[in-house]
């Protein structure tokens, strides 16, 4: 009935049954593979905590200093802005003086 899955004449583009791919890895490498798991894992935790973390700090003030210099800026802009529109009116109220003491 499994014969088929430890037959060693599996056509060359069949897919290799799972049993098959278990048996491959070995006693051995099964005893390690928690180990080894553990290794990356904490691997990859001390590069978060060593790394990544600070880095986020250092992105974190970045972003807040491009903020407060935005908004610097739209201030300035905004106070332009204004003083254009003070000027618009004064010129308009000067056009309209003009206009409506002239005959």
């Amino acid at each position: 009935m499994f014969s088929h899955l430890f037959s060693s004449r599996l056509h060359p583009s069949a897919p290799l049954p799972a049993l098959h791919i278990a048996m491959v890895l070995g006693p051995r490498v099964r005893q390690l593979l928690p180990y080894i798991n553990f290794a990356v894992a904490a691997g990859a935790l001390a590069f978060q905590t060593t790394v990544l973390y600070p880095w986020h700090h250092e992105l974190d003030e970045a972003f807040r200093r491009l903020k407060a210099e935005q908004g610097e800026v739209l201030r300035e802009y905004h106070q332009l802005k204004i003083e254009r529109f003070k000027d618009l009116e004064k010129k308009m109220g000067e056009l309209e003086r003009r206009l409506g003491s002239s005959p």
